[in-house]
């Protein structure tokens, strides 16, 4: 389900479940935003993957999706990206 059509209760329970701290935007996030919204997504070749590979990548792309609409800042995003990874 997209991000944008979770309950509130919904999306703070995934957050929760990942480890995530809501912050508010700040004029340089939200100018980041509105950049991103004219941008065509960027579609690369899926690598081959095995199964657990398969529930990082899931996980990553969650993580993107809650990232591209503002409810976790970059930083969030890298910081839950090194962990998944084992960086």
């Amino acid at each position: 389900m997209p991000p944008e059509e979770l309950s509130d209760e919904d999306l703070q329970a995934v957050m929760d479940e990942l480890n995530i701290q809501s912050m508010e935007l700040d004029d340089d996030d939200r100018a980041a935003l509105a950049a991103a919204e004219g941008a065509e997504p960027e579609t690369a070749p899926r690598p081959d993957a095995s199964a657990s590979d398969t529930s990082y990548l899931d996980e990553l792309e969650r993580l993107a999706a809650l990232r591209d609409q503002g409810i976790i800042s970059e930083q969030e995003f890298e910081a839950k990206k090194s962990q998944l990874l084992g960086l």
